[in-house]
């Protein structure tokens, strides 16, 4: 991730992501990133293995990628953004090794404009450590990655090949992340998997994150294990910062739960088959609630819903410490989903966001286009005489 000048005040009330999936970079999750200076691009929906996890279906039948002409104009797109504001771009799928032509040719049209290049893997090709150093030696654009690994992908993808890229990572000076699903709080077999990959990496290299029932893991929910609370979570959204692209064109405004969420809602940023990039990012940049959710997280927009009286529409429960739980729940009820939209559009709750983001994050965009807007235009004074 790239470093951050925002004062450090909701560290504190941070909660973890919901899928080690997400298109980050080194495996840690602040708001200590500043709004849009990486962006996600979902490569391919393509996958060698078909997890019953996975949170977009990814899968040997899936063929819906970025070509290499829309990766060349929406890169472009991403580097030309504000002169050079996006600094990083998370290369995620499906997975992005399963044409390595096509990953070569996409990182090096980003890294070639001056892109930090990451990306999320299973690490399927690394079947030696000698054949992952040749795979990893032929990408130099990449350099972060996220090898995911947990109960699921050990079915069809070993965990020796995990270690073969590590080690190959290690080798180069490569910077990584090991992300491991968990089914709960007491999960004894992901436990032993963290305990193997301490064998060979650093605990502070390895990111633990709740799989989600959402995509293909509805079918395995009655597998999964959660604490659950009557009070949504007191923590703020870590991973809004961050968009992401799928081979459709749609831009969403993180790459957690709400992938699963059909209809339209404020956290559906756009399409870049239909408007610029820098269309959809300026709005983002005034989208209240999606920095609401960055700022206070959705247990700020929940005590709003119970105001204006849609107690019989709002959840009851919520899995605890989890964010991203309560905003997918949020954004799958229609009736609250049209509250937001009109909530987005208030004046009082616009122009409370904008200044809480400029105390909380040291972001001052927002605040300064509220305030030209709401600067009376005077007419020029002319002397007469």
């Amino acid at each position: 991730m790239v470093d951050s000048t925002a004062p450090q005040k909701l560290n504190s009330r941070v909660s973890e992501p919901d899928s080690a999936s997400l298109p980050k970079s080194d495996g840690e999750s602040t708001p200590d990133v500043p709004f849009l200076r990486d962006i996600g691009l979902v490569t391919t929906l393509h996958c060698q293995a078909c997890c019953p996890h996975c949170i977009v279906r990814a899968g040997p039948k899936r063929t819906e990628r970025i070509t290499p002409d829309e990766a060349g104009s929406w890169l472009g797109q991403i580097a030309e953004y504000r002169d050079g504001h996006i600094l990083a771009v998370a290369l995620t799928g499906g997975e992005p090794f399963s044409d390595l032509e096509h990953l070569r040719v996409i990182s090096r049209q980003a890294a070639s404009r001056g892109l930090l290049v990451t990306a999320v893997t299973n690490a399927y090709w690394a079947t030696s450590e000698a054949e992952a150093l040749r795979i990893l030696e032929d990408l130099p654009e990449i350099q972060i990655l996220t090898f995911s690994t947990d109960v699921y992908h050990q079915r069809t993808i070993p965990l020796s090949n995990v270690e073969n890229a590590v080690l190959a990572a290690q080798r180069l000076g490569r910077r990584y992340v090991v992300a491991l699903c968990t089914r709960g709080e007491n999960d004894s077999e992901t436990d032993e998997i963290e305990r193997q990959v301490e064998r060979f990496t650093l605990p502070e290299t390895i990111n633990r994150a709740h799989i989600f029932p959402v995509g293909r893991a509805r079918g395995i929910r009655n597998l999964l294990s959660y604490s659950y609370s009557d009070k949504p979570p007191d923590a703020a959204c870590a991973m809004a910062h961050s968009p992401v692209i799928f081979p459709d064109g749609r831009v969403l405004a993180c790459f957690g739960p709400i992938v699963g969420v059909a209809s339209n809602h404020p956290l559906m940023l756009g399409n870049l088959n239909q408007d610029p990039l820098a269309t959809i990012l300026d709005r983002a940049e005034e989208n209240a609630v999606l920095h609401a959710i960055r700022l206070w997280g959705p247990q700020e927009l929940i005590q709003r819903m119970r105001d204006a009286g849609l107690e019989s529409h709002i959840p009851d429960r919520y899995v605890s410490k989890s964010v991203c739980c309560a905003c997918f729940d949020v954004l799958t009820e229609p009736t609250l989903v049209e509250f937001l939209e009109r909530l987005g559009e208030d004046a009082d709750f616009r122009r409370e966001v904008a200044f809480g983001r400029v105390y909380y994050l040291n972001e001052t965009r927002m605040a300064e286009t509220l305030s030209t807007r709401e600067t009376p235009v005077r007419e020029p004074q002319h002397n007469v005489g």
